[in-house]
């Protein structure tokens, strides 16, 4: 992978970042995971702990590992704490939403903020990360509660 040996400060993470949510390897995921976290802790770009963290995001929903989602809105949300952005507090606050969601917490405080960030994505045209949004608001995933 020319990423690790090239630039795995600029782009890798964001690689690995796409290996979690393609592989069907669980070990390869695994691995991608834990290697995406030291490479950002060791300092990379600032848009890899954007990208990267929506994708194992994403994955956590796709394999409805709840509190995993939730470790990766908390990291996210401690990185952008000095310098918040729309779209670190936006995928936070996805993350948050899909994880209770997941959990079966189907309030309607959940289901607003559920849709709220539905709208917010679809106002702007963010199209990955309307994709499971709409999953939830559907109903699907199985039961989501797992």
């Amino acid at each position: 992978m020319q990423a690790r040996q090239f630039s795995p400060r600029f782009a890798l993470s964001r690689v690995l970042g796409g290996i979690v949510l393609m592989t069907d390897d669980l070990d390869r995921r695994e691995r991608a995971l834990e290697e995406g976290e030291r490479l950002l802790d060791g300092g990379a770009v600032s848009h890899n702990h954007l990208v990267f963290h929506l994708d194992a995001t994403d994955s956590c929903f796709d394999h409805e590992e709840w509190d995993r989602m939730d470790h990766f809105a908390d990291r996210l949300q401690a990185y952008a704490r000095a310098e918040p952005l729309p779209w670190s507090e936006f995928l936070v606050a996805r993350a948050r939403a899909l994880a209770a969601w997941g959990r079966g917490h189907r309030t309607p405080n959940v289901l607003a903020e559920l849709r709220r960030l539905h709208d917010m994505a679809s106002g702007v045209e963010l199209i990955d990360p309307l994709s499971r949004l709409a999953v939830a608001l559907d109903g699907g995933l199985g039961s989501g509660l797992s």
